[in-house]
């Protein structure tokens, strides 16, 4: 075939391809064919890869539920060793080992529950999770908040891996649980174990719930205060409230606004007497506050009440 008859066969097809689609155009139905034609495969291929991501997601949530999932083999009763601790009104159920006892679970259940009890069970559990094992901010929220329906932390000391995880399962109950894992001295095993642990703690990720916003930064900072003060004492956030424990007595932290509020007086009768009036001047500076008063006297800035002014 030589190069004349070459190009004339070329501009054949050329003419024949232009002419089928200049056909197509005049031919809706046709044309609406072969745009489908065309976007299927890509449509399928983003169907396939959506349904591989919920599959991943799926057996990653999967393997916090169920150990012998995670382990790829049958569960044991751990041999007798590090006693299992029981957290302040928590039971503690017995821990499951596997990959020759380098893998284990434990898990809690919370006890009988007290109506008139101060702050929730998971929040206790929490904070002594955090407490025996020296997690803190920002590895870990370090108070509970009553809003979490699930809560994660996780850390790593020398050759040990933990993950914790404390959640609230489909029928109301909340259930806590710790995996340790010390990494085999094979590097095959140590491979594939570190690719399972790698799917429980993506899976705890998830269920890793961000702080509450508390406002401004006047609110963030008397937050803050509060946490470092509380000094190993379980506390809890609630919408309204900071709720916290000491020596049995509960306490409870709240902004009031520039309405009507209760005010705890002391039980001096001179003191009664002196917080009764400073309440009355405030209220009525606040309702009047361009009255001329007997005895004069002024509200004090948030500013200077710190330099004691």
């Amino acid at each position: 075939m030589n190069r004349t008859t070459s190009s004339v066969l070329s501009g054949a097809f050329s003419g024949a391809l232009s002419g089928a689609f200049s056909s197509l155009a005049g031919r809706a139905p046709l044309a609406g064919l072969l745009v489908a034609l065309i976007i299927l495969p890509a449509a399928r291929e983003s169907f396939a890869a959506t349904k591989q991501s919920k599959s991943r997601d799926a057996k990653a949530a999967a393997v916090i539920a169920t150990f012998r999932l995670l382990a790829q083999q049958r569960p044991w009763r751990c041999a007798k060793g590090e006693p299992v601790q029981a957290a302040p009104d928590w039971q503690a159920k017995t821990a499951q080992c596997a990959w020759q006892n380098r893998l284990q679970m434990r898990q809690w259940v919370p006890s009988q529950s007290h109506p008139d009890r101060c702050l929730t069970h998971q929040a206790v559990w929490w904070r002594w999770q955090l407490a025996r094992h020296g997690i803190a901010a920002p590895m870990a929220a370090p108070v509970w908040d009553r809003g979490w329906r699930a809560q994660s932390a996780a850390t790593s000391a020398s050759a040990l891996q933990r993950i914790a995880v404390i959640r609230q399962a489909s029928d109301g109950r909340w259930i806590a649980t710790e995996w340790t894992w010390t990494p085999s001295l094979r590097a095959a095993t140590r491979k594939w174990q570190a690719g399972r642990w790698k799917l429980l703690a993506d899976a705890a990720g998830q269920l890793r719930a961000p702080p509450r916003n508390v406002g401004g930064p006047e609110t963030l900072a008397l937050r803050e205060a509060w946490e470092k003060n509380l000094k190993g004492r379980a506390g809890e956030v609630l919408p309204d409230a900071w709720r916290w424990e000491s020596n049995g007595t509960c306490l409870r932290m709240e902004t009031v606004g520039l309405s009507q509020a209760q005010l705890h007086l002391p039980y001096s009768r001179d003191e009664v007497r002196h917080e009764q009036r400073a309440a009355m001047q405030v209220q009525l500076a606040r309702r009047f506050p361009k009255a001329t008063w007997l005895m004069p006297f002024r509200l004090l800035r948030a500013k200077d009440a710190d330099k004691g002014a």
